[in-house]
């Protein structure tokens, strides 16, 4: 079966819609602890930028459930007409409980929000844990353009690491490097993630011109990447994780606070605070205040 990539933005691709899903795949992946689904949409939906997110629902709502569930598309690519989306999640609560029990339709609403800054230089991408997800669709749309990275994928056991073939992602560009740690050392390097920045391979691509490093994961591993970054003199642009209860700018209930002196963008939706759902999830790390954000 061929599928085609869809194409990296940097920003919203197109307004959001909201449409009825029919479910695809929707299990947990063996051996780990997280959910993967696989959804169809019709061929009008847009096209999501790398970093990217929507808001998902069971299709119907159980009784009981008013609101839906932010999550960064972790795959997305055409196929007779029709889009496909893949997304990673854990089954934490009511909500991903009923989206795991949900095997026929979801409702998606999106893309939402703003992608990973657009960079023609060197791409170090850090994952942590299930913040994966939007950096495979970020190697894929790499892949497109015959661009390598470097990859590394980090969680503290085996059973919470997803790599990018676990999604069926992949092969990524010729001379991308792909490094895995763990914290108990139960698959490939033991330690943090960021400790695979001493390879030697990784070290050239972030000493060359033009390089950026991307990462999603917990907020501390996102302050950490924008310290690395702040050092080797590199842009740094991460995915924020904030509670949602629209993901379209009404309830403003994701906000999390800008570092102080930085910039504030003429489009941006408060001057103190970054809305995650609309000035994100993908901003400079530099821009956050991460000693108070949530």
């Amino acid at each position: 079966m061929s599928a085609d990539r869809v194409a990296v933005t940097g920003a919203p691709a197109a307004a959001w819609v909201e449409r009825e899903a029919r479910v695809v795949a929707n299990a947990l992946l063996p051996g780990k602890r997280h959910h993967y689904a696989v959804v169809e949409l019709a061929g009008d939906f847009p096209d999501p930028a790398p970093g990217q997110f929507a808001m998902l629902g069971p299709s119907p709502a159980p009784p009981g459930l008013l609101l839906k569930r932010p999550m960064s598309v972790a795959r997305a690519w055409r196929e007779a007409g029709r889009l496909y989306l893949g997304f990673l999640y854990t089954v934490v609560g009511a909500g991903t409980q009923a989206l795991a029990r949900a095997s026929e339709a979801w409702t998606v609403l999106g893309p939402l929000g703003r992608g990973f800054a657009e960079t023609d230089g060197p791409h170090i991408l850090v994952a942590g844990g299930r913040g994966v997800a939007p950096l495979v669709l970020l190697a894929e749309e790499c892949a497109r353009r015959g661009e390598p990275v470097a990859f590394l994928n980090g969680a503290r056991t085996a059973c919470e690491l997803i790599a990018p073939e676990d999604l069926a992602a992949g092969p990524f560009a010729p001379g991308s490097v792909s490094l895995v740690t763990t914290e108990d050392g139960s698959l490939g390097r033991r330690g943090r993630v960021l400790d695979a920045l001493d390879d030697a391979r990784v070290a050239a691509l972030l000493a060359r011109p033009g390089a950026t490093l991307y990462s999603c994961g917990p907020h501390g591993l996102l302050a950490a990447v924008g310290e690395v970054g702040r050092r080797h003199g590199v842009p740094s642009s991460v995915a924020l994780e904030a509670h949602m209860a629209c993901g379209t700018g009404i309830c403003r209930s994701c906000v999390i606070p800008r570092a102080e002196g930085a910039p504030v963008p003429a489009a941006a939706s408060n001057a103190a605070y970054i809305l995650a759902c609309l000035d994100g999830p993908c901003v400079g790390a530099e821009t956050v205040d991460w000693e108070h954000a949530p």
